[in-house]
């Protein structure tokens, strides 16, 4: 199964290769099961074995249906990613500093990626990133950077502006996601909870993207 050809695929449409086994509530019940199973265990871990007893589907009916655990790994990753809520961020309507603006895409930013499902998942793909490079890279786009497509024409009107100078508006939209959520720091460590901590978070972020760097200054 490569995602390569088509990454615009559903999870319920990644089951139905080769050909349909299963209905399509019961395929549904199956990733969800196996979405639940990986992002617990990890892909190394996870066990067919585990989801077809919680299911009541046989291991041979999983087979036939995804091929096999890559195939039905796949699946449920995409399946968690679609079942994550993604609110955009509309930096059209609002007519407040920037730093005002930055800041509150940046408490939505961090609440939603330090969710414990979008966590779970970063940690999953992680593990398995070096067998699914091209998954790995949907996640990433679809949860971590889910808002450029906003940000970016953001930025670029700043610039235009002459709010803040900034030699690539792309880069600088990947690296203010970067701070915002602290690289993997909170993969790696307890995120915070506190709306405090996660307040101080964004500020600091916001402080850094726009007077820290000289390519990236604020000039009001």
């Amino acid at each position: 199964m490569n995602l390569m050809k088509n990454t615009g695929e559903t999870a319920l449409e990644l089951s139905k290769r080769p050909r349909m086994r299963l209905s399509d509530d019961r395929a549904r019940m199956l990733i969800d099961a196996a979405a639940g199973e990986f992002l617990s265990r990890g892909f190394r871990h996870g066990s067919v074995e585990n989801i077809a007893r919680v299911t009541g589907i046989g291991k041979a009916t999983i087979y036939r249906h995804f091929t096999d655990k890559n195939g039905l790994f796949q699946a449920s990753v995409m399946r968690a990613i679609e079942s994550l809520d993604r609110p955009s961020f509309d930096f059209s309507t609002r007519t407040v500093p920037p730093e005002t603006l930055l800041f509150d895409f940046a408490i939505q930013a961090i609440d939603l990626f330090l969710r414990d499902k979008s966590l779970a998942l970063h940690r999953t793909i992680i593990e398995a990133g070096h067998i699914f490079p091209e998954l790995a890279r949907i996640v990433h786009e679809r949860v971590t950077e889910w808002s450029l497509d906003t940000l970016k024409p953001y930025l670029e009107r700043l610039a235009d502006q002459g709010i803040i100078s900034v030699a690539d508006t792309d880069w600088a939209s990947h690296q203010f996601i970067s701070l915002v959520t602290h690289g993997i720091l909170y993969l790696m460590t307890p995120a915070p909870v506190e709306e405090a901590k996660r307040r101080a978070l964004a500020a600091e972020a916001v402080e850094l993207f726009l007077g820290g760097a000289s390519s990236m200054r604020a000039t009001v």
